[in-house]
């Protein structure tokens, strides 16, 4: 018994040497069951076996947001290897898109005249300031903000964004998209009441529309669209990766 302990003191003071030497690396999620909930993990790329707690209130995560399978391989997992410990790929490739990331209420961390530069020439041109007072509002991510206004307006040139100001196709339901998508004063009073709504039906555990706080837990209930969270992603590199 005294050999166990050594060894599980000499194991805590390896992973948290070495995940401070590697906290530079890409980081991926990782599953934990501790008294029957689920707690956010942090993995680096290059020391595979080696995990890193994160304080679960400085990010969450949700049981939700696994499938029904993925939630019996879990369980089982935890029966056959009497561990505590569920990795990514122990829920298949797709895990690493569905098990939660919180970057929908990170800052941005970019300004006003970033996402003006951006927007330059476009339809969308000189609405920084809106999406940054809208993220400082009700904290959703601004980045986020701007690639779901350029890919729900075609960039702000869509009937429904230019008769109706109306830039995130709110209410556009698919029967009947353009008479039934809601009309705003102006384009910064969209920005404003999507965003709210956004994070109080969507990224609020509370709200009824709640799945997670990554694109694609948010596309579960947005879009019909299975591949709208690839568009978004899409926008977003556009946004960063031309600059």
């Amino acid at each position: 018994m005294k050999n166990k302990k050594m060894i599980s003191i000499g194991m805590f003071f390896v992973v948290f040497f070495c995940s401070t030497i590697f906290s530079f690396a890409e980081t991926r999620t990782l599953l934990t069951k501790n008294g029957g909930e689920v707690n956010l993990f942090e993995k680096t790329e290059k020391i595979e076996k080696t995990v890193k707690k994160i304080d679960g209130t400085a990010q969450q995560t949700v049981t939700s947001n696994l499938s029904l399978e993925q939630k019996k391989i879990a369980d089982n997992k935890l029966i056959a290897d009497n561990s505590n410990i569920i990795t990514c790929s122990d829920l298949g490739e797709d895990a690493y898109n569905i098990i939660n990331t919180d970057f929908l209420l990170k800052p941005s961390d970019v300004s006003e005249h970033f996402i003006n530069n951006r927007l330059q020439g476009t339809a969308l041109e000189g609405l920084g300031g809106a999406f940054k007072r809208a993220e400082e509002k009700y904290g959703v991510n601004a980045l986020f903000l701007v690639s779901l206004a350029m890919h729900e307006s075609n960039v702000g040139r869509s009937r429904i964004a230019r008769d109706k100001n109306n830039l995130f196709g709110f209410q556009a339901y698919d029967r009947s998209p353009y008479s039934s998508a809601g009309r705003f004063m102006s384009r910064e009073a969209c920005i404003d009441h999507v965003a709210g709504y956004i994070s109080r039906n969507y990224l609020s555990p509370s709200g009824k529309y709640f799945h997670g706080y990554s694109i694609e837990s948010m596309n579960v209930c947005y879009a019909t669209d299975k591949n709208w969270s690839q568009g978004i992603k899409a926008r977003l590199n556009q946004l960063l990766l031309t600059y």
